[in-house]
């Protein structure tokens, strides 16, 4: 893959001016960005109130020892000409997944549009002040739930780790809500909340039920790069 340790730093300065969450990004330039922001803003209106949202995508892994692949819906935070970003729990099987295999799937499935669109591309993991930023633009009830999963590792009730009940995992929300009252300090970014950046190398996108053909963006050469040259096809559907 060719994004190298300057070119992260990068990517998360350009995350770092207050970007309004689940909105579209009218500053993009790359043409499968241009069209993404298009259908998302479209797809906000006629989605808005349901599940899961024009937000949410299906992200999928593969698990580098058993080549198993494992999906689950997660939100997308912002994006930009960059790529997508999500936050999770550091410990989560997908952070794991990832950093030890850093090529990944996205899928949004936007309903109302009879839309879905797919994305093929690599994950960087972002740096902890980028993470703190995008952490800071959260309320209180998601600050409590992420600082409930996300504790420094081998907590007990970190996200994916096996628990004894369903008893014994409320107590522990329980525990955190009291840690910090409704008129005291927010919770503050928990140790292992990490957050990701998914650079395309594809988007394609699908209409539902059409005899349109689909239109699929790749990136010439195959992965991610300095110098983007995006290329535009037609597929049959």
């Amino acid at each position: 893959m060719a994004v190298e340790p300057e070119t992260t730093e990068l990517l998360d300065l350009k995350l770092a001016p207050n970007f309004p969450r689940f909105t579209a990004n009218d500053s993009v330039v790359e043409a499968p960005f241009v069209e993404f922001t298009r259908l998302y803003r479209e797809a906000l209106r006629l989605d808005a109130g349901s599940w899961p949202g024009a937000h949410n995508f299906v992200l999928s892994t593969v698990d580098r020892e058993t080549m198993l692949p494992s999906s689950r819906t997660v939100s997308m935070v912002t994006y930009s000409d960059d790529g997508f970003v999500f936050c999770t729990c550091g410990e989560s099987a997908k952070s794991t997944e990832l950093r030890a295999n850093e090529g990944c799937a996205m899928l949004f499935h936007w309903v109302g549009l009879h839309m879905q669109v797919r994305v093929r591309g690599y994950a960087v993991e972002l740096s902890r002040a980028s993470t703190a930023t995008l952490y800071d633009r959260n309320a209180r009830p998601e600050r409590l739930y992420y600082h409930s999963c996300a504790q420094a590792p081998g907590s007990p009730f970190n996200q994916s780790t096996l628990i004894s009940d369903r008893e014994a995992l409320k107590a522990w929300g329980a525990a955190v809500a009291e840690s910090f009252p409704r008129d005291g300090v927010l919770p503050p970014l928990p140790p292992s909340w990490t957050s990701f950046l998914i650079v395309p190398v594809s988007i394609e996108f699908m209409s539902m039920g059409s005899e349109d053909p689909r239109v699929r963006y790749r990136l010439e050469g195959g992965e991610p790069s300095v110098v983007n040259t995006w290329v535009r096809e037609l597929l049959a559907p």
